[in-house]
C-alpha cells in the first residue's frame, strides 16, 4: 500500500533528489528573494518613478528595507540549508543543515509577517488578496519553522542515544579486555 511518502531516486540522495523533494519551500524561497529584490529596488528607487507594490509604498522607506533583508536574506538561507550537503569538500552534519534552515524560515515568517502587517496597516480594500497570500505565506514558514524545531530535537535526541551506545560499548569492551 503507497504511504505517499516522496522518494530519492538515489542513494545517497543527490542535489538533483534535494531539489525534487523539496520543490514547494525552494518555490516558497525564490518568491521570498524575488519579492524582497522588488521591495528594495522600490525602496531605493526615488522619487517612487517604480513602483512594486500600492500596499507598501506609504509605509517608511526604512521598514521596505528591512522587509526586502528579510525577504532575500530568508530566501536564499533557507536555499542554502536544503540544497548544500557539503563545504569545501567536508560533509556538513545534518543538525547544522537543520538549523539553516529553520533560521531561513525564521527570516521569512518575519518578513512575510511584516508585509502582511503593512498591508493590513495600509487599509487599501483593494489590496485583500495580498493580505490573505502575505498571511499565508508567513503561516506556512511559520509552520515550516516550527517542523524543523521538532525534526532538530529528534536529531539532538538521536545524536545523544548514539554517543551513550559508544560510552557504553566502549566500557564494555574495557571490562572484557
Amino acid at each position: 500500500m503507497p504511504d505517499h511518502q516522496p522518494r530519492a531516486l538515489s542513494e545517497p540522495p543527490g542535489r538533483r533528489d534535494r531539489v525534487r523533494l523539496n520543490v514547494l519551500s525552494l518555490s516558497h524561497t525564490a518568491l521570498a528573494v524575488l519579492g524582497g529584490s522588488l521591495v528594495a529596488v522600490d525602496a531605493l528607487v526615488p522619487d517612487g518613478r517604480w513602483l512594486a507594490s500600492y500596499s507598501l509604498a506609504t509605509i517608511p522607506v526604512w521598514v521596505q528595507v528591512v522587509i526586502a533583508v528579510l525577504l532575500v536574506a530568508g530566501g536564499l538561507v533557507t536555499a542554502h540549508g536544503v540544497l548544500v550537503r557539503t563545504h569545501r569538500g567536508k560533509k556538513i552534519a545534518p543538525l547544522t543543515t537543520i538549523l539553516t534552515e529553520r533560521i531561513g524560515w525564521l527570516l521569512l515568517t518575519f518578513g512575510w509577517g511584516a508585509t502582511a502587517v503593512a498591508v493590513f496597516g495600509n487599509g487599501r480594500l483593494g489590496s485583500t488578496l495580498s493580505l490573505v497570500i502575505m498571511s499565508g505565506l508567513a503561516l506556512g514558514a511559520l509552520c515550516k519553522m516550527l517542523l524543523l524545531w521538532q525534526l532538530e530535537r529528534q536529531v539532538r535526541a538521536e545524536i545523544l542515544a548514539s554517543a551513550r551506545t559508544e560510552q557504553n560499548l566502549r566500557r564494555l569492551r574495557g571490562d572484557q579486555g
